[in-house]
């Protein structure tokens, strides 16, 4: 487990951006990130040091990735946080 806490990645498709909600490990909503570059979210999740494990920070990655393409593909197909 993480000690900086875990992400809820949740795409808001009516906006077009991607939320992403950081809470600590006793479930408490420390902060969201919001924005429509994955890219740079990431990147404020990792400049500000709020993941300390280096695993979890490529699953980030990964996921945010994943969440973007759903969007992008314009389909039925919902992103799943996690999901195949």
């Amino acid at each position: 487990m993480d000690e900086g806490g875990y992400f809820i990645i949740v795409p808001e498709e009516e906006k077009g951006i991607i939320a992403v909600k950081h809470f600590s490990n006793e479930d408490r909503l420390l902060r969201v990130i919001k924005g429509q570059n994955v890219k740079n979210i990431y990147h404020t999740i990792i400049d500000n040091e709020w993941i300390t494990e280096l695993s979890h920070a490529a699953y980030l990655g990964k996921e945010l990735e994943r969440a973007k393409l759903s969007m992008d593909s314009k389909s039925e197909i919902t992103y799943t946080q996690g999901g195949c």
